[in-house]
C-alpha cells in the first residue's frame, strides 16, 4: 500500500543521498524509478551505485510489524560526444529492464 511504498522511498532516497556527491543530481523518475546523473566517468559511476544497491539490499525495513526487504535493479549510461541525453536515458532504461531480466538486484553498465 501507500504507506509501505512511501516508507520504502524514503529508505531508498536517504540511502542514495548519503552515497552520492554533493555534484550529482538524484531524481525520481516515474513512480518507482530513479534517475541518477554522476558528474564522473563510467568506472566512478558504477562503482558508486554498486555501493548503493548493496546498501538497499542490506536494508530490512519494518512497517506495521511487517519486515520488508528491497532490492534495486540499476542501469548506467555514460555520456558520449554526439549522445543525446534521450538517447542515455533510454539506453539506461533498456539496461535496467536487462537486470531485470537477468533477476534483478543487479547494475548493468
Amino acid at each position: 500500500g501507500h504507506e509501505i511504498g512511501d516508507v520504502v522511498l524514503k529508505t531508498v532516497a536517504e540511502t542514495i543521498r548519503e552515497k552520492v556527491r554533493f555534484s550529482d543530481q538524484v531524481f525520481r523518475w516515474g513512480g518507482e524509478e530513479i534517475l541518477i546523473l554522476y558528474h564522473s566517468d563510467c568506472a566512478d559511476a558504477g562503482c558508486t551505485t554498486e555501493s548503493i544497491r548493496e546498501a538497499i539490499d542490506k536494508k530490512i525495513l519494518k512497517v506495521n510489524d511487517q519486515e520488508i526487504h528491497v532490492t534495486a535493479t540499476f542501469g548506467i549510461s555514460t555520456f558520449q560526444k554526439g549522445k543525446s541525453i534521450q538517447e542515455m536515458f533510454v539506453e539506461a532504461d533498456r539496461k535496467m529492464y536487462e537486470g531485470k531480466a537477468q533477476g534483478k538486484n543487479i547494475v548493468v553498465y
